[in-house]
């Protein structure tokens, strides 16, 4: 009877400790300004499972036990890995990255640079797209 028992609650503990995480949270911030990210892209490498920063910058993941690595990435900005091994609080810097170039779509949604075309091209603002005729 004993080792029923001792076997039922030595497969408990293995299961639990199988499906263990810790929470991590954070800030994401700008390296140069310091200023809080909002709506930075945290992942746990190798997966689909992340969050995104608040308006302070901060997030808070649920980490499971076998991950090492959180993923940080943010438009124009360059992407980091940050070992997670051992650690519950992560403050981030995120450099800026290289700036977006201008890109023109052509026909058939085909994409090239404005000074490769031989043609002319036209520029559409936000504002005209949202402008009515009346």
């Amino acid at each position: 009877m004993k080792q029923k028992v001792l076997t039922i609650i030595l497969s408990l503990v293995i299961v639990f400790g199988a499906f263990a995480q810790n929470t991590v949270t954070g800030v994401v911030s700008d390296a140069d300004s310091g200023e809080a990210l909002i709506g930075a892209s945290i992942l746990i490498s190798g997966t689909s499972k992340g969050t995104i920063t608040d308006i302070d910058g901060k997030f808070s993941l649920n980490v499971p036990s076998d991950a090492t690595t959180l993923t940080i990435s943010f438009i124009g900005y360059e992407e980091q890995a940050v070992s997670v091994v051992g650690v519950s609080q992560l403050s981030v810097s995120l450099s800026p990255g290289q700036a977006l170039e201008e890109v023109v779509v052509t026909a058939l949604g085909i994409e090239e640079k404005k000074s490769s075309l031989s043609y002319a091209t036209q520029r559409i603002e936000a504002k005209g797209l949202n402008a009515s005729r009346i």
